[in-house]
């Protein structure tokens, strides 16, 4: 479906295999950078190839999608794959606790954030689920064509090595 957005027209299908998420497809990733603020998706602009529009963004139906809004999630075309298979998924969520530590505080509604291997969208999705404290509300899988720290184990913050001591005792 074609949408008028930031003078240019952008195509809002989803994709068999990506569950409660739209794809939208655009000529520019800048277009979709800016859509991806508005949304708060977890999912960044990757160049498609042999296609009519050359960028695409994916964002859940959760997403603040204000142009889409009116629009049913049925009336929205479900075509075959336009992007390549993911290296990972991320996902967002919103905890409630029952812990008497986080009422003690007054914080009992948290969000979080994850990421995980795309054979591992229904284990984590049960983890979460059925966890002490269980997510509140709709948990979305967002695929993503990076590898974040998180899955790969690579340190989170970057390593400080001083050149003037190597070596040096």
């Amino acid at each position: 479906m074609l949408f008028f957005v930031e003078n240019e027209f952008i195509d809002v299908v989803r994709e068999a295999g990506f569950d409660d998420v739209f794809t939208f497809c655009a000529p520019s990733p800048e277009i979709l950078t800016t859509l991806s603020q508005k949304t708060g998706t977890m999912g960044e602009p990757i160049e498609l190839h042999n296609q009519h529009h050359k960028w695409a963004l994916h964002v859940p139906k959760n997403g603040f999608i204000e142009i889409i809004d009116k629009v049913k999630w049925a009336d929205i075309e479900t075509i075959e794959r336009l992007s390549p298979p993911p290296l990972a998924y991320a996902f967002d969520y919103v905890l409630t606790s029952t812990m008497e530590a986080h009422q003690e505080t007054g914080a009992t509604l948290w969000g979080d954030y994850g990421y995980c291997w795309p054979e591992e969208i229904e284990q984590t999705r049960d983890r979460l689920i059925n966890c002490e404290d269980p997510i509140d509300g709709e948990l979305y899988f967002v695929p993503i064509w990076h590898l974040p720290n998180e899955l790969t184990g690579a340190p989170r913050e970057p390593m400080i090595i001083d050149d003037e001591t190597d070596g040096q005792d």
